[in-house]
């Protein structure tokens, strides 16, 4: 049985910025499970909840590492009635493809494959 009580330092499947295929997109599948049933989409739901609901400005939001922008779908479900514009970044090129497909043309959803940890990154923005 492995040791669980310290963190792994070693490098894992979602770090290599040129992960692809069936392996990727089954752990992206798994981990919008994982959110869904053990309550990290309610706990961001509920989050927005509280600092977007009296509100009566447009709305930016930006979800660095979007995987399969599982979430931005939801947001933008939640919050369809409202000016909100969504923007996914992620850094492999591979999951931007695979959150393309999986958002579809929503038109309020945007993704961008940048790697935030850049120098020109930040330059940019």
């Amino acid at each position: 049985m492995p040791d669980l009580s310290r963190r792994s330092l070693q490098a894992e499947l979602m770090d290599n910025l040129d992960c692809e295929g069936k392996v990727v997109e089954q752990t992206l599948y798994e981990l919008d499970v994982i959110n869904k049933w053990l309550g990290g989409n309610a706990v961001t739901l509920n989050g927005l909840k509280k600092l977007l609901d009296n509100s009566t400005v447009p709305i930016q939001i930006v979800d660095i590492g979007c995987g399969s922008g599982e979430m931005l779908k939801k947001i933008n479900h939640h919050y369809n009635s409202r000016s909100i514009f969504l923007t996914g970044i992620d850094a492999n090129p591979n999951i931007v493809a695979l959150a393309q497909r999986h958002t579809g043309n929503v038109s309020n959803i945007q993704l961008i494959c940048e790697n935030i940890l850049t120098e020109s990154f930040y330059q940019k923005n």
